[in-house]
Order: structure tokens, then C-alpha cells, then sequence
């Protein structure tokens, strides 16, 4: 299952997939499932904070500011923090990764370390029980801010335009003024692959978050699964079709 081929930019050439439908579009779009999934869970279970959307935990934080609730407000700067250190590591990781490459051996490692990191989640979310001490509750939350930090520094080193899995304000925004450009032609128009997976992403990103939501209420123990599962398919898959990239880099 070896992706073949040479990179785009390098050749003038597309890449060519033994196996078309396993490329990294795919696996961004896992990856936008992770986040959905894993903002859903940290939101309805953990105290609602958001540890993927960092500018909805900002509003957040600052809603708790104002009404006093230093509980809240606790919970709010840890995600921050979390998430902070998890960009901080995903650079460090990821920070060599050859831009020539579509997916290099230090992504698909930075991805194997968000594994291992949901699945402790996932482990203290089926062990936690409805009355979680505010210790515990916090430890869950830097864990996930932590995760979504490092998939977030990952995802912005593969340098796919105008994409992120956690900051969907930016791709909707740079989503929206491509269809303007598309509409009124510019000098540089969009390309509508990008828009196309923009879009995408952020639909993904919606469906995570309506059957975890479904999840949560009704079959609890399964609602952290899904991100974890997500996440590992896209290890799994980089390990085997980007295994010749993970020897260079």
C-alpha cells in the first residue's frame, strides 16, 4: 500500500496512489473528527470547556471571569495552557519535517504520541465516574488540550491551504473568501480542490460532533472511542503508505 509517486511541487507531477482513496486528504479528514469528537466530550463531560476550539474557550473564560465562577474560570485556563504545551510539543516534533514531503516520518510520529494520549483519555473517561472530583475533571482537560495542541501544530506543518482541524473559524473564513474569488475572478484564484476539502473538513467536524453528542447521552462509555479510533486509523494508515517517507525524514 506504498503511496507512489513524487511530490507535486517538485516534479511538476501528481502523486500517484497505489490506492487512491488512502492519501492525506483522508487522513485530514480523520483528523477534523478527532477534534469534533474531542471538543464534544471535554464540553459535556468535563465542565464545559472546549479543548480543541481555543477561541470558544476564550469567550468561555471570559464569561467566567465576569460572573466569578473561578471554578470554570480554573478549568478554562487549563485547556489554555494544555493546549499551549501541545502546540509547543507538536512543533518541536514536526518542526523538521520536510516541506517537500506530503506527509513525512515526524508527522506520522507526532500522531503516534496523539494515540497513546487518547487513549489514557479515553481510559480515564470510561473509569471516571459522574462524580469526577475537580482534580481528576482537570487532569482530563489538560490531557485533551494537550492532544488537540499537538494535532493542531501537526496538521498547520503539512502546509495544506487554508486547513486546520481546531481552528475552524480561520478555515471558514479563508472557505468563504475563496468562493467570493471564485464568483469574482482575482488575479490569483483559488484552487477548488482546497476549497473542497475546507468545506469538507468542516462538515466532518459538525458530524463528530452530533454522534458523539448522541453518544454521550445515550451510550456513554462509547463517546470517547470515536476520536480515539479515528486518530488511530490515521496512524495505522501513515505508517503503512508513508513508511518509505519515514525512512528519510
Amino acid at each position: 500500500m506504498e503511496i507512489k509517486g513524487n511530490k507535486a511541487g517538485i516534479t511538476g507531477q501528481k502523486e500517484e496512489y497505489a490506492f487512491p482513496f488512502l492519501n492525506r486528504n483522508l487522513l485530514i479528514l480523520l483528523l477534523g473528527w478527532t477534534s469534533g469528537g474531542v471538543d464534544v466530550i471535554s464540553y459535556l463531560g468535563l465542565g464545559h470547556v472546549f479543548t480543541a476550539n481555543m477561541t470558544g474557550n476564550t469567550v468561555l473564560l471570559g464569561i467566567a471571569l465576569g460572573r466569578g465562577d473561578w471554578a470554570q474560570v480554573l478549568r478554562a485556563v487549563v485547556a489554555l495552557m494544555g493546549f499551549l504545551v501541545g502546540v509547543a510539543l507538536g512543533a518541536f516534533i514536526v518542526e523538521a519535517h520536510d516541506p517537500h514531503l506530503e506527509w513525512s516520518g515526524k508527522i506520522t510520529r507526532a500522531i503516534g504520541i496523539e494515540v497513546i494520549a487518547l487513549g489514557f483519555l479515553s481510559l480515564g473517561w470510561e473509569l471516571a465516574s459522574t462524580s469526577l472530583t475537580e482534580l481528576e475533571r482537570n487532569g482530563l482537560i489538560v490531557l485533551a488540550a494537550i492532544v488537540m495542541g499537538l494535532q493542531s501544530a501537526t496538521v498547520v506543518r503539512l502546509g495544506v491551504v487554508g486547513i486546520s482541524t481546531t481552528y475552524i473559524t480561520g478555515m471558514l473564513t479563508t472557505f468563504t473568501t475563496g468562493i467570493v474569488a471564485l464568483i469574482r475572478p482575482t488575479r490569483k484564484s483559488p484552487d477548488k480542490s482546497d476549497l473542497t476539502l475546507q468545506g469538507t473538513v468542516w462538515i466532518v467536524y459538525i458530524l463528530s460532533a452530533v454522534v458523539t453528542a448522541l453518544l454521550e447521552q445515550n451510550y456513554y462509555n462509547l463517546a470517547s472511542l470515536l476520536p480515539l479510533i479515528a486518530v488511530t486509523v490515521v496512524w495505522i494508515v501513515a505508517l503503512v503508505c508513508y513508511r518509505s517517507n519515514a525512512a528519510r525524514n
